[in-house]
């Protein structure tokens, strides 16, 4: 099992699912701490927990533009795009979709029709028109561009959502229990653990590596790896931070 080079290659979005406090300079945007960002074509957006969001077309990552209009609030969760529209998700206010430009001003719309609860934690582009969402309390899927979202929390027996993963045609999810897939949008779940994960504390993130089809998590007890992930329905999850350093609690 490659486990360096999947470490290696979903550090990035490891870290920003785990909401790394990370801070920029003066070159960067003002809205404190960094808690998600997406890419498309050659624009990056970060979203922040106090300051909304920001995009910049610099390689250097620099010149950050604010992205505030239409925006009802500042705490950022999550970011995703379908290759046709951004979305922004929040804790306190639900969804968003950036849909334009009104002259110079960038603009956002509201999206919450469906949604029971607007503690928004991640979300999952899967095509140009579906968006699934993690709330505190269930799985939301839109097929229509966020015009309408119903819930598809089927075989679930934790509904509080940390974070959402991909691979192929299977989507993971992790909730305060451990780890749930899919292999029909959300229509159904099933349990996605061995006695390593089930039923664990504090498992808060996901990161999945398609180049070695390995599935990463962090629970309270440390950073766990699961091959094949794409095709099995029973996973095993071997230890991956015995060789950090002091053995870290790792957040």
């Amino acid at each position: 099992m490659k486990i360096h080079q999947l470490f290696i290659n979903t550090c990035l979005t490891l870290l920003i699912s785990l909401q790394v406090q990370a801070h920029f300079g003066s070159k960067g945007p003002f809205g404190g701490t960094v808690s998600c960002a997406t890419t498309f074509d050659t624009t990056v957006y970060i979203g922040t927990l106090t300051g909304g969001v920001y995009s910049s077309t610099s390689s250097k990552l620099v010149g950050w533009k604010p992205m505030p209009v239409g925006l009802k609030s500042g705490r950022i969760t999550a970011l995703a795009h379908t290759g046709t529209n951004l979305y922004a998700a929040t804790a306190d206010s639900g969804i968003f979709i950036f849909t334009g430009y009104v002259g110079s001003d960038r603009y956002w719309n509201k999206i919450n029709t469906g949604l029971t609860n607007l503690n928004i934690t991640c979300l999952l582009a899967i095509d140009a028109t579906t968006v699934m969402a993690g709330t505190t309390n269930g799985v939301f899927i839109t097929t229509t561009d966020g015009d309408s979202w119903v819930s598809v929390n089927n075989g679930l027996t934790n509904i509080s959502v940390t974070s959402i993963e991909r691979a192929d045609a299977r989507i993971f999810i992790s909730t305060d229990d451990g780890v749930y897939a899919s292999d029909n949008n959300g229509s159904s779940w099933f349990d996605f653990n061995d006695t390593n994960t089930a039923q664990k504390a504090g498992t808060r993130a996901l990161a999945y590596n398609p180049a070695t089809d390995e599935l990463m998590l962090v629970n309270d007890e440390g950073l766990y790896l699961a091959s094949n992930v794409s095709a099995v329905t029973t996973p095993t999850y071997i230890q991956a931070n015995t060789s950090l350093s002091g053995n870290p609690l790792i957040r």
